[in-house]
């Protein structure tokens, strides 16, 4: 998933690479940021890459399964609205509850 274009509101995304420019809070497999985000950004990924491009204005939040490995560039984010965080590995049951729009994959309508 590419976005390319301004994004004036909140995005949220999911995928096994995701790019974004924009405000966002995303979570994926490998996560590239390469634009600069002028609110608060949330990030939960197995990779995470920081493009030349990247910065964040807000706070920037990251869940990693480890936190002292993940390296944040100076200039992505001051270290003062830095947070890195653990992840948490769910089962399906344990999140499914919260979800707003409750849908059973086997519904998902799929293009072929």
């Amino acid at each position: 998933m590419t976005v390319d274009a301004t994004v004036t509101g909140d995005l949220f995304a999911a995928g096994y690479g995701v790019v974004v420019s924009g405000y966002a809070l995303l979570a994926g497999s490998e996560v590239t940021l390469n634009g600069a985000i002028a609110g608060d950004t949330v990030l939960v990924a197995d990779k995470l890459v920081f493009g030349s491009g990247a910065g964040v204005a807000g706070a920037l939040t990251i869940y990693a399964d480890k936190p002292e490995s993940v390296v944040v560039p100076a200039s992505v984010a001051l270290a003062g609205r830095i947070r890195i965080e653990v992840r948490k590995n769910y089962k399906e049951e344990d999140w499914v509850e919260s979800m707003l729009v409750k849908v059973p994959l086997w519904r998902v309508p799929v293009a072929g």
